[in-house]
């Protein structure tokens, strides 16, 4: 599987739309795998349905190419555009379900909420697994997204810290709230460093911040995944579950 800081661009998708595919399979795989949890498709299909999606995803990049405006995160619109071809392929086993609708091209993102349930479960695994780190869940789910380059809300900094200088609040939303796939995880942590020592009073170095983000990631990936493992989380679901939870408040806030 993929590092998840290889990011998915439109400039990629240009220029290597066979690489920028294999960057997809996280997003493919956890589409798959919660449409089979749900009972959609069968677990002994999973190579095949994997296989037709990316046949089926390979053949719309000139699509999207065309329609994508960036006003969402490009995952999070590949996201949906795989979600809708699971479905398309359920419907042409079944012949009766309805679709996720895209409408990029006037500036409108919008999920059909018959839908949300594909990632509901998991969703709540992780908020879940988040309440077990008690005092730290907000600073280290912060910190999480930062991790996996997805845009920070007003809301996220509130419940880490109410109290933070409205300078401090600015600069997070001003360089965090949008997409920021072009800074190197090392650029994000070392502009993150100064507000996080000033309220978590420490002075630690940007590299020990980002070093017990990791690791806390894989304390969380350990606990979603269960013992005995009974799911195969990773950080790219991760980023895939994150993605997905900022375009459903995206969507609320539009």
């Amino acid at each position: 599987m993929h590092s998840h800081h290889e990011q998915l661009t439109i400039t990629l998708l240009r220029d290597d739309p066979k690489k920028f595919l294999r960057y997809c399979q996280p997003i493919i795989e956890i589409c798959v795998h919660q449409y089979m949890a749900s009972g959609m498709f069968p677990y002994a299909e999973a190579k095949d349905i994997i296989q037709s999606v990316n046949e089926k995803l390979y053949a719309r990049l000139g699509t999207i190419d065309q329609h994508y405006t960036g006003r969402v995160l490009l995952r999070t619109y590949i996201n949906a555009t795989v979600r809708n071809i699971c479905l398309r392929i359920h419907e042409e086993r079944n012949h009766s379900i309805k679709t996720i609708q895209i409408h990029e091209e006037h500036g409108i993102y919008t999920i059909d909420p018959t839908n949300a349930f594909v990632f509901d479960e998991e969703l709540e695994r992780l908020h879940t697994v988040l309440q077990l780190f008690h005092e730290e869940r907000n600073k280290l789910y912060i910190a999480m997204k930062l991790y996996l380059k997805i845009p920070l809300r007003k809301m996220d900094i509130y419940r880490w810290n109410r109290h933070l200088a409205p300078a401090q609040k600015e600069f997070l939303i001003s360089l965090f709230g949008k997409n920021y796939d072009e800074m190197t995880i090392h650029e994000i942590f070392a502009a993150f460093a100064p507000v996080w020592n000033s309220v978590e009073r420490t002075s630690s170095a940007p590299k020990s911040i980002e070093r017990w983000t990791n690791e806390q990631i894989n304390v969380v990936i350990k606990l979603m995944n269960g013992n005995p493992p009974r799911r195969s989380h990773s950080k790219e679901t991760l980023q895939v579950l994150l993605s997905e939870e900022y375009s459903r408040h995206l969507n609320k806030e539009s």
